[in-house]
C-alpha cells in the first residue's frame, strides 16, 4: 500500500535533499558501459546514511544494474522518495556518473487544500571514486559545500 505524503513532507524532503547534496542537474541517457569504471565495479546495491537537519537520520539505497538502469530510494522517519531510470558513466577515467530520472515517487502531494503533482528533477550527476571494492564515494557536482553542507556521500556495497 502506498502512503500519501503531505505537501509539507515532500517539500521538507526535497529541501533536505538539496541541502545534503542529494539532487543535482540533468544527466545523460542510457548505455551499457557501466560494468567496470575508474578502478571499481559500480554495478550493485549501495547504501549510505546521513543526518538531514530537517528530517533527521536518512538512508539512501542506490541500485545500479548491469543493464544500465538505476533506482534510488531515500527514506527517513517522515519521508520516502524514489527515482529510477537509465544511468551512464561518462569519462570513466575521471569518474562521472549520470542518473536520468524517468520515474519517481511520490507522483503527487495532498493536503487540506487538495492535491498537487510532484515535478521530479531531471537527473543527478556525481563524481565518483572507490575507497576500496565495497566503498563508493559520490560527490554531487551541483552541490556547494559550506555551512554544514556535505556534498559527498560514502556508500557501502550491500550486494
Amino acid at each position: 500500500m502506498l502512503k500519501r505524503w503531505s505537501a509539507q513532507s515532500v517539500i521538507l524532503l526535497s529541501l533536505g535533499a538539496l541541502i545534503s547534496g542529494q539532487i543535482g542537474p540533468c544527466g545523460g541517457l542510457g548505455g551499457n558501459q557501466n560494468q567496470q569504471a575508474a578502478g571499481g565495479n559500480l554495478v550493485g546495491v549501495w547504501r549510505a546514511s546521513y543526518v538531514d537537519p530537517l528530517v533527521g537520520l536518512a538512508t539512501v539505497e542506490l541500485v545500479l544494474q548491469a543493464n544500465g538502469q538505476f533506482s534510488k530510494q531515500t527514506s527517513s522517519a517522515f519521508t520516502l522518495t524514489m527515482i529510477s531510470g537509465p544511468y551512464t558513466v561518462d569519462f570513466p577515467a575521471a569518474g562521472l556518473l549520470r542518473l536520468t530520472v524517468f520515474d519517481w515517487f511520490p507522483k503527487e502531494t495532498c493536503g487540506p487544500l487538495g492535491c498537487n503533482p510532484v515535478i521530479p528533477i531531471a537527473g543527478e550527476t556525481y563524481n565518483y571514486s572507490f575507497a576500496d571494492a565495497n566503498t563508493l564515494q559520490l560527490r554531487d557536482t551541483a552541490c556547494v559545500e559550506g555551512q554544514g553542507v556535505s556534498c559527498t556521500g560514502v556508500y557501502t556495497r550491500v550486494q
